[in-house]
């Protein structure tokens, strides 16, 4: 039963210990819960060098409003958790050639913390989004380690193919550059990096925008985790067999104008993923899936059931499938295969989407017996709405 704002409480700030990892690396974690131990957990896992600010509070906020415990935590190599300083930095000119052997760790190891955070919590299974290089770990997590995650959304990543979800030069300038030291132009540059890799059509508050900036740095100004986890991004296999054989319910959200992780990087990702139930939806604008949610804009009676002939979208969406362009499309698979359903394909009008990070969603659950029962459509980019419906998976 979803909550009221009245039973908000203080996120709740805790420490674990993780076993050591496959290299002997002792990691803790910092981590941070809101909502009730008792409902489905929701764990959210963020992208390269950023902290579990990134998730807003927000947004928190209102999944665990919807019924769920909602988990966010600081990766290895970056805010309050472990630096893994103590031994020799990755050669990354070797690995971006295709030796790997420089990496401290692998996506496999961050998924391994994912994994040993639940055990801590005593989660058996959990509900796993990430959004960029946390996309690729809860990629990663739900592919080694299939029996922990009731369904698994991938946000603006990539399946680690090599050829999909290149960035812009510029966006690749702006987070290679060297950050400043002294605090104030360390923030002012980390609010221009945010400009350049944010939405063209939904720039963020300038206001909230500095204020995220600020906290982020006055909780941990420390960079020297990023070329780690970049070795560890490089490193790693290529995921697209093992999303094939992914049977969670999966959900791909991705902005065709990310300038960070291209489009192609969610084409791959849905197109490979032959997983139950899969879904994937694109909007103009990427980076920020927080600002539909936290935004609580929502409009109420514009769902729409539609099969083929569905509305049109508005100029500037996109179709995953590439057979619509002036349309978005959610394909949604009853099991593993190699294509989808066509009986089933859901077509809708992304006008109501606020945000860009945020993107309309199709939600492909209602899933049971024998075969698939109806899809539901959600607008506009309320995960939340898809868990809800069905928090065990």
């Amino acid at each position: 039963m979803p909550r009221t704002e009245t039973n908000r409480a203080e996120p709740v700030t805790h420490r674990v210990e993780l076993a050591p990892d496959r290299a002997g690396h002792r990691i803790e974690l910092e981590y941070q819960t809101f909502g009730s131990p008792e409902d489905p957990t929701l764990l959210l896992v963020m992208g390269l060098g950023a902290q579990l600010l990134g998730w807003r509070r927000g947004f928190c906020e209102l999944l665990a409003d919807r019924g769920f415990q909602v988990v966010r935590y600081d990766n290895r190599d970056s805010g309050r958790s472990t630096f893994l300083d103590g031994g020799p930095e990755p050669d990354l000119g070797a690995i971006f050639g295709g030796d790997p052997g420089s990496a401290p760790y692998l996506l496999s190891d961050m998924a391994l913390d994912a994994i040993g955070l639940l055990d801590a919590l005593g989660v058996d299974r959990a509900h796993i989004v990430g959004a960029s290089l946390g996309g690729m770990i809860a990629q990663q997590l739900v592919i080694d380690h299939p029996g922990r995650a009731l369904s698994l959304c991938s946000i603006m990543s990539r399946p680690g193919d090599g050829v999909s979800g290149d960035s812009t030069p510029e966006a690749g300038a702006a987070m290679s550059a060297p950050r400043p030291q002294e605090r104030a132009e360390a923030i002012e540059t980390g609010i221009g990096i945010w400009r350049i890799i944010g939405s063209p059509d939904y720039p963020e508050d300038e206001a909230e925008l500095r204020a995220y900036v600020t906290e982020a740095h006055d909780r941990c100004s420390r960079r020297d985790g990023v070329a780690r986890q970049l070795a560890a991004i490089f490193a790693s296999p290529d995921r697209t067999q093992g999303l094939g054989r992914v049977t969670a319910p999966t959900l791909v959200l991705h902005g065709e104008a990310d300038p960070l992780i291209g489009r192609s990087g969610g084409e791959a990702t849905a197109r490979r993923g032959a997983g139950r139930g899969t879904a994937a939806a694109a909007r103009h604008g990427a980076r920020r899936a927080e600002a539909a949610v936290a935004g609580g804009r929502r409009r109420a009676g514009r769902q729409h059931r539609t099969g083929r002939g569905g509305r049109r979208g508005r100029r500037g969406t996109a179709d995953l499938t590439g057979r619509h362009p002036a349309r978005l499309r959610a394909e949604a698979r009853p099991g593993p295969g190699p294509g989808p359903d066509p009986g089933r394909d859901r077509l809708w009008d992304p006008a109501p989407a606020r945000a860009c990070r945020g993107l309309p969603i199709a939600c492909p659950h209602r899933q049971g017996g024998q075969g698939s029962r109806e899809r539901q459509q959600v607008q506009p980019a309320w995960l939340s709405d898809c868990l809800t419906d069905h928090p065990q998976g």
